[in-house]
């Protein structure tokens, strides 16, 4: 969720759980959420293998959640008075999960693109004969919608594809 407030809630109902897979992390976590300490979280949570950040053992349970925070922060408007923000705050995020693995990155882009998820596997003709009969006026992706995640396929592949690998994008 966009929302700070509601991913605390969620993030309290997590912790709950006392998962000795996530609770290790929880200032971490948190610092991700709140507005004021994201930036900083970002430069000192690393998530490359090669840190010892994250424990081996714990990456398969923790990802998910870090992978849900990163991708809310990278849609989340900055508001009108910060020009510039949200494409900042989007390559801040494409720099933080960098370090992920191609599986939690694949797990990010299913994210990101989950509203074409009906259409991705499609040839071009039953792509366009499933458009052609679900077309409706009113849940209809706006134009800006659109525009914005061809923008992020660019970024990630600008900043994760590598020269042959096919599976992420």
């Amino acid at each position: 969720h966009k929302n700070p407030f509601i991913q605390k809630v969620a993030l309290d109902c997590i912790m709950k759980y006392k998962n000795k897979h996530i609770t290790p992390y929880k200032d971490q976590l948190y610092n991700l959420i709140d507005g004021k300490k994201f930036k900083g979280e970002l430069r000192t949570f690393k998530l490359g293998s090669d840190s010892d950040c994250i424990r081996a053992e714990d990456r398969d349970e923790l990802m998910p959640v870090v992978l849900r925070i990163a991708f809310s922060k990278m849609i989340t408007n900055t508001g009108i008075d910060k020009k510039g923000g949200s494409q900042m705050r989007r390559s801040l995020v494409m720099r933080f999960l960098s370090g992920c693995t191609e599986s939690e990155l694949i797990v990010f882009t299913d994210m990101a693109y989950r509203v074409f998820i009906d259409y991705i596997n499609l040839d071009i003709e039953s792509l366009s004969q499933k458009m052609n009969e679900s077309y409706k006026t009113l849940t209809t992706l706006a134009p800006k919608r659109l525009l914005g995640c061809l923008n992020l396929v660019d970024n990630m592949r600008e900043q994760f594809v590598k020269p042959g690998e096919s599976q992420l994008l």
